[in-house]
């Protein structure tokens, strides 16, 4: 994860916006949950959980910021209840 996350730090690619990403992700598997799509959920939920060890290895190549540390800690537990 860190090399891949050093190579998106490289092009530009934001630990914030890798973070916003990751709800984005998790909230749409939980949505296609509720659809009865349990295929499309876990692969959305997969890609949660890769975006989530990448965001971390981005904020650690561009040096880790507290309003993204923040960013991190309110994004990351608001998808898991509502999979649950």
């Amino acid at each position: 994860m860190n090399r891949n996350g050093q190579g998106l730090a490289r092009t530009g690619v934001s630990a914030d916006t890798t973070t916003l990403l990751v709800l984005g992700a998790g909230l749409a598997a939980a949505f296609m949950l509720a659809l009865g799509l349990e295929l499309a959920a876990f692969f959305l939920f997969a890609l949660n959980r890769v975006l989530d060890g990448l965001d971390g290895a981005i904020a650690r190549a561009n040096r880790p910021t507290d309003r993204g540390e923040f960013l991190d800690i309110a994004c990351d537990p608001g998808v898991f209840p509502v999979l649950a």
